[in-house]
């Protein structure tokens, strides 16, 4: 499998692009304002909580965002946050691929290793739709609907970082053998 460079460098700026949205400018926050959403609660405050959360938490969340909140929120999740898994999970998969085959992993354990990037979107695709169904069963309360949003949000979190840490070892590996083959060595 083979992605141009030009593709995989706009995949990646995209990805950055949508980070910079999302985690400086809060643009979920300032989407949710032009909903009428006034509280001090933050979107997507409980998918950014890497060890979960309780029911109690979600249902505490959900009654803080109120309609206008709510009706933000579920947009954004058919937005935003179904668009940004797709690109972070895309960008992972092609760099923990490419480092994989530079290593010399076989195809195999690099198709193994890249799906992870790709598992994390799943999950969160999961918890989005997890989110969802509370949002438009509100005021309903659903336990087994929360558990299982937090549930897929310490997935999610568990993936993206098993990724980056794959990325990692191997990114370091390749550049650790590059320097060994690239030096000039000492005869005797």
């Amino acid at each position: 499998m083979t992605i141009s460079r030009k593709l995989y460098w706009s995949l990646a700026a995209i990805t950055i692009l949508f980070l910079i949205l999302l985690n400086v400018l809060k643009v979920q926050d300032i989407v949710a304002r032009k909903f009428g959403y006034a509280g001090s609660v933050p979107m997507f405050a409980l998918d950014q909580m890497p060890l979960g959360y309780s029911p109690q938490e979600v249902f505490e969340v959900m009654t803080a965002y109120g309609e206008a909140g709510r009706r933000a929120y579920a947009f954004l999740l058919l937005t935003c946050d179904l668009v940004f898994p797709f690109l972070y999970g895309s960008f992972l998969f092609l760099s923990i691929w490419a480092v994989s085959r530079k290593a010399g992993v076989t195809e195999l354990w690099a198709a193994a290793f890249a799906g992870c990037g790709y598992v994390a979107t799943v999950f969160d695709w999961m918890e989005n739709i997890s989110f969802l169904d509370l949002i438009w069963n509100f005021p309903r309360e659903s336990t087994g609907v929360a558990r299982l949003a937090s549930f897929f949000t310490v997935s999610k979190f568990f993936f993206s970082g098993v990724s980056l840490v794959v990325l990692a070892v191997l990114g370091i590996y390749v550049l650790g053998k590059s320097r060994k083959t690239g030096s000039p060595t000492k005869s005797s």
